[in-house]
């Protein structure tokens, strides 16, 4: 008997920790929060790439109203 399984990589996912999200021309990939815990100071991780010909602006605001701006 031949079982037709689905070809895995047709399939996109994200396949580390980290979420996954694309953003206009900007594509978010393995996005993730590193924290001693839910009430303490965090670290953004992941990798942002721009894939128009432009610059693009990024801006992360923290739960704080803490500002970044990445260029």
């Amino acid at each position: 008997m031949w079982l037709h399984q689905p070809q895995q990589t047709s399939h996109q996912y994200a396949a580390s920790d980290g979420i996954r999200a694309d953003l206009g021309p900007l594509q978010l990939r393995n996005m993730l929060i590193v924290s001693d815990g839910a009430d303490k100071p965090g670290r953004l991780l992941g990798a942002v790439y721009n894939s128009s010909s432009q610059d693009v602006k990024l801006t992360v605001n923290g739960a704080e109203g803490h500002r970044r701006r990445c260029r």
